[in-house]
Parts: structure tokens; sequence; C-alpha cells
């Protein structure tokens, strides 16, 4: 080695050092900054904890391809209203007795955190700062309460912000201080909550209550697919035989949307595989118009005819498979031992280009389930 490369050897060698005597000296005094400034919160007793912001989790997105709509996220900070009722001006905004307990009311405002925390999170501002989670979880500290069923612009309720923010511990807090479920177990539904639509369950929310579009929770569930839901709603004694206005059943509505394992647990149940709706469509015949052919498979071995015809255009099962070119579900049909020529002179079938949907609502789907495909709708 030459002298020069050993002078830079030597040289480098020495920067590195005082690099990591740097390094080490900054981290002692980082360390000593913290420790002096922990001790100082300590000493004014400042609490180190904080409310959570609303916007470091946004809601969960719902699984978007299962549904016609693009996803439509909600924004970060939503003034939740809160869990109980508006407390007079002036006034404590927690009721209390004669004996400075608070009061046994069924609509009490209060914190659902802790009071003191609640307390030093409001003095500290986090009322303006960070109103949504204040308002949902520290409202007396805030006496930002509201009625419990009162709705905001969009008209949802405190309960049905809860629920699409995913918010359990809000949803029980809300049942039990009496808020009307509302069209709260529809959209819990919709987006898939399971542990929140058990929670709506138990506080008496009823199984056959029909949304704006006649919809019962089941045939939201059935659009939407998701089968923990499905499974939890027919065994608390959803009926698998309702329908809305246009005559669809929640097997329908499955079947349309190629839900394999939501047509197997409504079958199981007692759904009613050759039911047509009110313009004669089976779930069989979703199924084929839409290319499902593992439910079609499935509507089959359960009994449903694969030789059926549209009553209004005399169009076959294999009719409509073979317009749209759904082979697979063509092979389906031949396989159950469907005669290939039932009628030699069909009516004229649909355009494979009309509306897979026959009903007059050209969209089954109820509006949570539109909504739901971004988790908020509004």
């Amino acid at each position: 080695m030459t002298p020069d490369e050993r002078n830079r050897v030597v040289s480098a060698v020495k920067a590195e050092e005082r690099r990591r005597k740097k390094a080490r000296e900054s981290t002692d005094r980082s360390a000593l900054a913290a420790a002096v400034l922990v001790a100082l919160l300590a000493a004014l007793a400042v609490p180190l904890r904080h409310p959570k912001q609303l916007d470091e989790t946004p809601p969960r997105k719902p699984d978007d391809t299962l549904l016609n709509h693009p996803p439509e996220q909600p924004g970060p900070t939503l003034h939740v209203a809160a869990v109980q009722t508006a407390s007079p001006a002036g006034a404590s905004p927690v009721a209390k007795s004669p004996d400075g307990a608070p009061a046994s009311s069924q609509r009490t405002c209060a914190n659902v955190h802790s009071n003191a925390e609640c307390e030093a999170w409001a003095g500290a501002g986090q009322c303006d700062s960070n109103p949504g989670f204040m308002h949902l979880h520290c409202a007396a500290a805030c006496a930002a309460c509201a009625t419990l069923d009162a709705t905001d612009a969009k008209g949802y309720s405190p309960l049905v912000n809860a629920v699409i923010d995913e918010q359990e511990a809000a949803v029980a807090a809300l049942l039990t201080a009496g808020a009307a479920v509302g069209a709260a177990l529809h959209w819990a539904c919709a987006l898939g909550r399971l542990e929140i639509v058990r929670a709506l369950l138990r506080g008496g929310a009823r199984l056959e209550a029909m949304d704006s579009e006649g919809k019962t929770p089941l045939l939201v569930s059935g659009h939407t697919g998701h089968a923990p839901v499905i499974r939890a709603l027919l065994e608390a004694g959803a009926s698998p035989l309702a329908t809305d206005p246009f005559g669809n059943s929640a097997l329908h509505l499955a079947a349309f949307q190629g839900h394999v394992a939501t047509v197997h647990l409504l079958l199981e149940a007692g759904a009613a595989v050759e039911a047509p709706d009110h313009q004669g469509a089976t779930p069989a015949r979703h199924a084929t118009r839409k290319g499902r052919a593992d439910v079609l498979r499935m509507l089959l071995e359960a009994g449903a005819a694969p030789g059926g015809t549209d009553a209004a255009t005399g169009e076959s099962l294999l009719h409509a498979a073979a317009s749209r070119g759904h082979t697979e579900v063509m092979g389906g049909l031949l396989q159950a031992g469907l005669n290939p020529n039932p009628n030699p002179n069909p009516r004229p079938s649909p355009s494979p280009s009309a509306s897979p949907c026959p009903n007059p609502n050209p969209d089954p789907s109820p509006k949570h389930a539109r909504a739901a495909a971004g988790g908020r709708a509004r």
C-alpha cells in the first residue's frame, strides 16, 4: 500500500469515528430532552394520552367489486351526533339526582370515555379540533348532546353513522341509551358488519322491517352477498321467502349477483327455488342471463327446471345462455338432461345488449347496497 493510500484510509477511519461520536452525543441530548419533557408534563399533571383523530384510520371500504357503483370515501372528520338528549341552556350537561349521582334516565347525556379524560381533552380544545371523536365519545364534556334519533343533513341518525363508520362501541352505547334502530340494520347488512348486526338484533332490531324500497335486511344481504351476515339473519329467524315490491327474493338477488355461498345458505333455509318475480323470472333465469354457472348448477341440483321458458317471449334458459355466449352455463343445462331443441320456433329473444334484469327496476340493488360501495354515499 502506498503512503497516499494509507493516508486516505486513516483519514476515512478518523472521519467515521467523528461521525459516530456526534451521533452518540445527539442521541444522548435527545434522550435527555425527552426525559425533561416527561418530567415537566408530569409535574404539570397534563394527561399524556390524546383522543384518537378520526382521520387517522379512515372507515374500511367495502369490496366495491360486488357492487355496481364506484366507491366514495367519506370525509375525514364527521360530526356524529352525540349519544343523548340536549340539556337546557346553562344547565349542566350531565343530569344529577339529589344525592349527586347521575340520574337514572334512558337518555342521559354522558361520556363514553372516562369523565376525567374527556374533560381534560375538552379543556385542551379537542372539541373544536377533533369534533368527530369528541362529539361521539365525550358528549357531556363538549356539551354536544342531541336527541338520540336526530338526523343530520344527509338524513342519517347517530346510530346509522356509527354503523357506517364501524364504531362498535358507539353502536352499543347508542342502543343502551335507547336509540331507535331504524335503517341501521339494513346498513349493517349492506356493509357486512357481522358483529354490529348481532348487536342490533340483540338490541331489538326487527328482521322483517322494510326500508323505503320495501326490502328487508335479508334482501339487502342477498344482494351484497355477505354469507356470515346471511347466516346470522337466518338463524335469528329471517324469512327466506320475503320479497321486495318487484317480487325479488333474496335468492333472486344472490343468483343475479353470483354469490355462491349465499345461494347455498338460502337454499338450505328453504328458499323457493322456482318462485318467479313479477316479470316471471326465476332465480335460475337470473343466474343464466348473468352467466353464473356455479349458481345455476346449485339451483338445478335443488330442483330448478332446466327447461323453463319465459312466459312473455318463450325464451328458454338455453336460448338465454346461447344468445349471451355463456357456454359454461349451456354445458350445465345440457348436462342436466335438457332437450336442446324443445321449441323449434321460439319468439324472438331479447338482444344480448338488452338489460340483463327484466324488472321494471333496472337495478335490483337496494339503496343501502348501492351506497355501500363507498362506505357512505352522501
